[in-house]
């Protein structure tokens, strides 16, 4: 008896060391005298989960239940196993056999509230947690998990009480100032998210989670120089390793910032230590269209790299969706995350109001967003059903589109935030379209049409697309007018004495090249000024960063007016201040330039080789300003220095824009609905052809 107890000492000791192949020797030695020990069995069970042999640990630990039903360990250690793989169900179903013979049992009470989370059944989660502080009222771990719980189920308060209760118990818990940060932001609480994830950091300098979290709560709210330096922070204090989620993180923060090389080459650094993270390629397709040359065949080979991650469903239907012919009323779906106020919602509102009084069309909305304001309420009046699906998965809205009968299925979002690619992969609808909100090619073959007009897309620009182009006559969108602003129907330079160049496009879109030729024009027109507006400039750090990139081309401090976001009424009334609208190139104005024209400001354009660079073209040809469209770089400065002296030119145009802005096809929604809804029913009578 000495002997095998100094074995099994011996055994134990092993296991305690990590030794585990001298251990699980010694352990079958064990077994070799009393094969039916239940606690021999289990021991060597436990070897081999230490060793990751879980599949035989799984069916040892079998083998001491078939020795000893009622040893709830064996059960608690078979769900440990099912949870460590993912298998929750299983791991529920064996804790809760753990607590039938032992209702007390902590462990297995507590771990089966975390395979609960992980299954989404949040109440049952809590129910358990809160039967775990009878046991230990004072267990911060418990207070966290309740947290997360209440945080998944979206009850802030109560997830937020729960994390300063783990705090106030153990104040250097980390997990739980990370996820204490989270919850804070969700409720809109960032100065107070900034401060407990910074708190975090200060305990627990290498904890990746919490240098993510700030840096997303610094960029939410504009502070985007103070996230790029937080990240970089991470990654000299941890040089010996490059994440890759820091990584993408940084490589966006950058390109929000308009350093959109340095941002790809961290994307193209990500990817190689994480292939099959998509958000890389996807976003690393969306900020290639700021390049000022953009290389179009690796632009379709980051595509056809995440087309490789995308997931083909299959579903079992009596008939194929692809091949039937539709009949009226036409269904139309549309995804996107922008029917709020948006600068795509903008566009949109005027045109979908339109179509939504159309008796041939039935609308739906696929909304991929998490907020919703005044905006996205005027909008459901629109739809014959409003979804969300910000949360749902790929195949859960494929099966929804389906199921609606959708036969023509709209992408408003592209690459951008909102869009949901991956569905149209899936083609659930015999129709497929990308229109107003991403201005290039999906490079999804899946998609048939892309909504253009003959400006934007001409013949020699098809090559960029791999959906076919369908042109409409007048313009490729519109934009809401708010039709109770004041014009200023006075140039602002007789008031002021000097010209206003502004531009109140996106700071990313205003790169190196844009910068130099501004300044250019601002050093040779003495007497002038530019306003730039954007929620960039909230930033100081930022805003004195841009301030010393023109400063540094020769232009005074006093030429220059910066000023943060506003909101878009107060945005709009600032066109009155402004003389001559700048546009950015390549990546033109959209919803601004719309802006900027219904306001009656004109808009000196640059001339493109694509969708994204000629859409100035194509709003300043439906305006009848052909003359401000400009063929290069010269002839931009010199026709911005010509116009800002010919005040007999420019009061004419400004007087031409307001007695006609009525009559303009870029501010009449129901014209462009008119031409939509024809299009669309030639598309439907196409597909019917061919059934």
């Amino acid at each position: 008896m000495s002997a095998i107890n100094n074995d099994l000492d011996e055994f134990y000791k092993l296991l305690e060391l990590g030794d585990f192949d001298k251990a699980e020797i010694k352990i079958l030695k064990l077994l070799s005298y009393n094969p039916k020990d239940y606690l021999l069995l289990n021991n060597y069970a436990v070897v081999l989960y230490s060793k990751k042999d879980y599949s035989r640990a799984v069916e040892q630990f079998f083998k001491v239940i078939e020795s000893n039903k009622d040893f709830s360990e064996a059960y608690y250690n078979i769900a440990t196993i099912y949870n460590k793989l993912s298998k929750f169900s299983e791991a529920i179903e064996y804790f809760s056999k753990a607590l039938i013979i032992n209702k007390d049992y902590f462990d297995a009470r507590f771990n089966l509230a975390t395979s609960l989370i992980n299954l989404n059944r949040f109440d049952e989660a809590i129910d358990s947690l809160k039967y775990c502080l009878k046991q230990k009222p004072d267990d911060c771990e418990i207070y966290n998990n309740l947290g997360t719980a209440y945080l998944k189920k979206n009850m802030l308060d109560d997830s937020i009480f729960n994390f300063n209760k783990c705090i106030h118990l153990q104040f250097d818990f980390v997990r739980a100032y990370n996820n204490l940060g989270i919850a804070l932001h969700k409720k809109k609480k960032y100065r107070e998210a900034i401060f407990i994830l910074q708190k975090g950091i200060e305990i627990e300098p290498k904890f990746k989670d919490l240098y993510i979290n700030l840096a997303n709560t610094l960029r939410y709210v504009g502070r985007y120089l103070e996230a790029v330096e937080i990240l970089k922070n991470y990654l000299d204090c941890n040089k010996e390793k490059r994440e890759h989620e820091i990584l993408t993180l940084l490589g966006g923060c950058l390109c929000e910032v308009g350093e959109i090389s340095e941002g790809l080459k961290l994307f193209k650094e990500s990817s190689l230590i994480a292939p099959n993270e998509i958000l890389n390629y996807e976003q690393s397709i969306f900020f290639m269209n700021y390049l000022e040359n953009i290389n179009f065949n690796e632009y379709f080979d980051n595509i056809k790299k995440l087309r490789n991650y995308f997931t083909k469903y299959y579903f079992n239907y009596k008939e194929d969706l692809d091949i039937k012919k539709i009949k009226k009323p036409i269904r139309i779906g549309f995804v996107t995350g922008d029917f709020r106020d948006h600068a795509v919602g903008f566009q949109l509102f005027d045109v979908i109001k339109n179509l939504s009084e159309n008796f041939n069309f039935e609308l739906y909305a696929y909304y991929n967003y998490d907020d919703q304001d005044l905006s996205t309420e005027k909008f459901k009046k629109f739809f014959k059903k409003w979804k969300v699906i910000n949360n749902v998965k790929d195949f859960d809205v494929i099966n929804i589109i389906r199921l609606d009968d959708i036969q023509i299925l709209i992408d408003l979002a592209g690459f951008s935030e909102g869009g949901r690619l991956p569905v149209f992969f899936n083609k659930p609808a015999p129709i497929q379209i990308s229109w107003a909100g991403y201005l290039a090619s999906t490079g999804m073959s899946e998609i048939d049409y892309v909504i253009a007009d003959k400006y934007s897309v001409t013949p020699n620009e098809e090559k960029q697309f791999v959906e076919k182009i369908w042109r409409l006559n007048n313009t490729w969108s519109v934009i809401t007018p708010e039709k109770d602003i004041g014009l200023n129907q006075e140039l602002p330079m007789i008031k002021n004495n000097y010209v206003t160049f502004g531009s109140f496009n996106e700071i990313k879109k205003i790169n190196k090249k844009v910068i130099e030729l501004w300044s250019r024009i601002l050093r040779e027109s003495h007497n002038s000024k530019l306003i730039l507006i954007s929620k960039k400039f909230d930033e100081q750090k930022f805003k004195d960063r841009f301030t010393n990139l023109f400063i540094k081309n020769g232009v005074n401090l006093d030429q220059l007016i910066f000023e943060g976001e506003q909101e878009r009424r107060k945005l709009l009334i600032k066109y009155n201040y402004i003389d001559i609208a700048l546009d950015t190139f390549p990546y033109n104005g959209g919803t601004t330039s719309l802006e900027a024209a219904w306001m009656c400001v004109p808009i000196l354009v640059m001339k493109g080789k694509s969708f994204l660079s000629k859409c100035g073209e194509s709003i300043n040809f439906s305006l009848g300003m052909d003359e401000w469209i400009c063929d290069n770089e010269e002839s931009y400065v010199r026709k911005a220095l010509n116009f800002s002296k010919d005040f007999k030119k420019l009061k004419e145009t400004k007087d031409y824009l307001i007695k006609n802005r009525d009559n303009f096809a870029i501010f009449d929604g129901k014209k462009l609905s008119t031409e939509l809804s024809h299009a669309f029913q030639e598309m439907v009578n196409i597909n019917n052809s061919k059934c």
